[in-house]
């Protein structure tokens, strides 16, 4: 496992510092990239929505691996049914990372990239989609199990790809996304489960985004 503790990563910035230690792992950071290269080639506009998916603090539901995957299923299939004007689809893909609390949960980090053509209002994304999903997945009303990760700074970045600010725009989304790709926090994840996952793209060039001026 490559960690990274330099301040950008393929000509990109990213959230370490050097200084204490703190670096990203690089197999995470190139799921994220792959991902941002192909909506950036796919969408004139995409959508960045950073979120924490926990287990409630009461403990009643025990962890099971396959409550994220019915998530992810889930959230996809609901995005995949909205349309907007101009035959837009939300063409929704997620990168996600799993870390072990020192309680015996886990939870996890995830990044969501949308056709900003059709979403473009991120609160509206985390409470008619995210939220709900995550609460029928665990079979719980408990609004405190979905973090909308907008405490420290802004969510819900856009990306427009004919912005004279596009250069700008995708060096704020990756240095946000960097934070799932922390290398602190993981070691304590348990064996046989996995770093990170994500939906499957189709691979494009993506130094396009590298000599952006």
């Amino acid at each position: 496992m490559e960690i990274i503790t330099t301040n950008s990563y393929k000509g990109l910035p990213i959230n370490t510092d050097e200084s204490r230690g703190l670096g990203c792992i690089s197999s995470v950071l190139d799921k994220y990239i792959d991902m941002l290269s192909y909506m950036i080639s796919a969408h004139s506009k995409v959508m960045q929505i950073r979120f924490d998916l926990h287990y409630p603090l009461d403990a009643n539901i025990v962890p099971d691996r396959r409550h994220i995957y019915y998530f992810r299923n889930n959230l996809i299939r609901m995005l995949d049914r909205q349309k907007g004007s101009g035959g837009h689809r939300a063409d929704p893909q997620l990168t996600w990372t799993e870390e072990q609390g020192y309680g015996g949960h886990p939870h996890y980090h995830f990044v969501l990239l949308v056709n900003g053509n059709l979403f473009m209002n991120y609160i509206h994304l985390l409470q008619n989609f995210i939220l709900p999903v995550w609460q029928r997945v665990l079979n719980s009303n408990n609004a405190g199990i979905v973090d909308f990760c907008n405490k420290l700074g802004p969510n819900g970045m856009l990306i427009d790809r004919n912005s004279q600010l596009l250069k700008q725009q995708i060096e704020a989304c990756t240095f946000q996304a960097s934070y799932i790709a922390k290398a602190r926090s993981k070691e304590n994840k348990l064996k046989g489960t996995w770093l990170a996952g994500g939906t499957r793209i189709p691979m494009v060039e993506n130094l396009a985004l590298f000599s952006l001026s």
